[in-house]
């Protein structure tokens, strides 16, 4: 995994996730809106697909929803990040098209694993 796009409106933690991938080596293209990242998508081609779930406008499940509307995107794994973790909530999540949920704040040490982790297990789905 080299490339992810991350959509969340939460300025700090897009440079936190930024900081933390970055020393990974793996490239992130991170925005605001989801509106932003499904016009950006299918020139960033990326492998990993990370979208908050509350966002206002277009939030995480509308934001997958229109990039996988995109041939680019149509198979590129999908992970949200929320603070709700209630398993219905989550369960809804994954039945949406995610391969996982990470549970916010997030835990710096974890995050670039997790998000290997759900990228690994796509793959072996795949």
């Amino acid at each position: 995994m080299k490339r992810v796009l991350y959509v969340d409106d939460d300025d700090a933690l897009r440079e936190l996730a930024e900081l933390l991938l970055d020393a990974a080596d793996i490239e992130m293209l991170a925005f605001q809106q989801g509106e932003d990242a499904v016009s950006a998508a299918p020139a960033f081609a990326p492998q990993l697909l990370l979208l908050d779930k509350e966002m206002p406008g277009m939030d995480g499940p509308q934001t997958l929803a229109a990039l996988r509307g995109l041939p680019e995107c149509a198979d590129v794994p999908a992970v949200f990040m929320t603070a709700d973790t209630a398993p219905e909530r989550v369960a809804a999540l994954l039945a949406s098209g995610a391969i996982a949920v990470i549970s916010k704040p997030i835990e710096p040490a974890q995050f670039v694993g997790q998000l290997q982790s759900a990228w690994e297990k796509a793959q072996t789905v795949s």
